[in-house]
């Protein structure tokens, strides 16, 4: 929450940037008739093309926050509508501003009303092609009514029935509307849908059977740009599909440990490399994986189907993967992404890194970010993989089982290592989130600060002298509970790239600490 004087300093520079433009607009000789009302509305939408937005700011201001606790922007263009007759014409007058809506239907008994908002909304949109986030439950941990899920079909068929066009999509419902989503898609213009989201939530996850969206359909939407599944099943196509401009994609599901194979589409190696070829301007891709823990004969058929994959415009990957028995490290071997500069493993089972894994690292040049989530070993394996990376710059470690050991040997670089050393010196940010339970030694935290910092001062055998000082920015100490990484609400933070309807929440803020405070405390 802003302070009182942040809010005056920003309500004043909105009201400089409306004087800007007023003086414009009067040195242009821009006159409004003040009886005749469509003229008004002509003029206003004319001479205050650019305004709009910034009124909708003022408002969301304005507004008081023990009225409108869930306050969005969404809602802004309805306040300008309210004011008078003056700013109801601009409002009315300027349909992109209606464009973009959030709207939440719960089982309460404002539904109906929130219903009657999506058609105002529909209509003073004109014919722009909407971004539409249609939030179907009050939240995600709440029990699901018969009311829910009759408001999410009304909503959804009305959308199909009155051929309403959206751009960006992104919904969240139960999984008994799951079947309306491939209707939805089927009425809409392809060339329209942009990005397209669908997160599905139940009470009894493992009790799903959901329709198969098939990635077949894909080559229906010629300018769909990104594709994000929550707990969705997917159908892979058996001949290879084309799409040249997705750009994002995310097949996440929650762990089911109760859910036998028959009911969800289980996503191994095999899935993700097609995925790969059949998307050549992929550049985000994040996908759960799974093998089986005891079939080693269908691990063996399906690590047969696989080949090596390069891919030269795939710049974040994000692998979830579950019971491996040494299938993880086979499928990173196949891997050849000379463009990556973002990579993030979380691994629900003991994962052994071997030379698949160092492989893939020694492809990825240009990395700069790695993330390591879960029981990943072995630690030398993950140091060694580290130090070629010449750009490595942010570097997250979270309930890795030797995680001390892995701070320990950054903290203490021997001078003839100097592998170890560049490590040390070239990463700008670190975040740890130990298992819980256990304790972060403060004394190896305290050693690897001020390991960081005799660099600055000092010129190693096998280390040049850093060209400007170099310091740990980033530290955030344990906040995750046991269990939340491995869930897609702990993935859900990841996928803000190409949803242009509101971002995702933060799940929660955690606690940062500087290295220059560390010192004082």
């Amino acid at each position: 929450m802003e302070s009182l004087p942040d809010l005056r300093q920003s309500l004043s520079q909105l009201l400089q940037i409306l004087q800007s433009n007023d003086a414009l607009f009067r040195q242009k000789g821009i006159g409004i008739p003040e009886d005749d009302e469509k003229s008004t509305s002509i003029a206003a939408a004319n001479a205050v093309f650019g305004i709009p937005e910034i009124l909708a700011q003022i408002f969301l201001f304005a507004l008081p926050s023990e009225l409108y606790a869930d306050i969005s922007p969404n809602v802004a263009p309805l306040n300008i509508s309210q004011v008078c007759k003056f700013w109801r014409a601009v409002a009315v007058g300027f349909p992109p501003l209606w464009r973009s809506f959030s709207l939440t239907f719960g089982g309460e008994k404002h539904s109906e009303n929130r219903t009657e908002l999506f058609y105002l909304l529909k209509g003073r949109s004109r014919s722009y092609p909407l971004s539409a986030k249609l939030i179907f439950g009050a939240s995600r941990g709440a029990r699901i009514t018969q009311e829910t899920i009759e408001v999410a079909t009304r909503v959804l068929e009305a959308i199909i029935q009155n051929d309403i066009p959206l751009s960006n999509v992104y919904l969240v419902l139960p999984p008994e509307c799951a079947d309306l989503i491939s209707i939805l898609l089927a009425a809409q213009t392809p060339n329209n849908v942009r990005s397209l989201a669908i997160d599905i939530f139940g009470n009894d996850k493992a009790q799903r059977t959901l329709e198969d969206f098939s990635l077949q359909s894909l080559d229906r939407f010629s300018s769909l740009k990104s594709l994000i599944l929550l707990n969705y099943t997917v159908a892979f196509p058996n001949g290879n599909i084309q799409s040249s401009s997705l750009r994002q994609l995310v097949l996440v599901y929650d762990y089911l440990p109760g859910c036998e194979s028959g009911q969800r589409t289980r996503l191994n190696s095999h899935h993700c490399l097609n995925a790969l070829r059949c998307f050549p301007s992929l550049e985000t891709l994040c996908v759960s994986l799974h093998w089986s823990a005891t079939g080693a004969a269908a691990n063996n058929q399906i690590r047969s189907l696989c080949s090596s994959v390069e891919h030269d415009t795939l710049k974040k990957l994000c692998i979830i993967a579950g019971d491996s028995s040494g299938e993880l490290d086979a499928f990173l071997g196949f891997l050849n992404l000379p463009c990556l500069f973002s990579f993030e493993l979380r691994c629900r089972a003991t994962a052994v890194l071997s030379d698949g894994f160092q492989r893939f690292m020694g492809n990825s040049t240009l990395l700069e970010s790695v993330a390591f989530f879960g029981r990943i070993t072995p630690a030398d394996v993950i140091l060694k993989s580290l130090a070629i990376l010449p750009n490595l710059k942010h570097l997250t470690l979270v309930q890795l089982p030797h995680i001390l050991a892995l701070l320990e040997a950054l903290s203490y670089p021997l001078v003839q290592n100097a592998l170890r050393v560049r490590v040390c010196r070239d990463v700008e940010s670190l975040t740890i989130e130990d298992l819980p339970g256990n304790t972060i030694s403060l004394d190896i935290l305290s050693h690897f600060i001020r390991s960081r910092r005799w660099f600055e001062d000092r010129t190693v055998r096998g280390a040049p002298k850093a060209d400007q000082p170099v310091g740990l920015k980033l530290l955030r100490l344990p906040t995750l509970q046991a269990g939340d990484i491995l869930s897609v609400a702990g993935i859900r933070e990841s996928i803000k790239n190409g949803l242009e309807v509101e971002q995702y929440p933060e799940e929660h803020t955690p606690a940062y600490l500087s290295g220059k405070d560390f010192f004082h405390l």
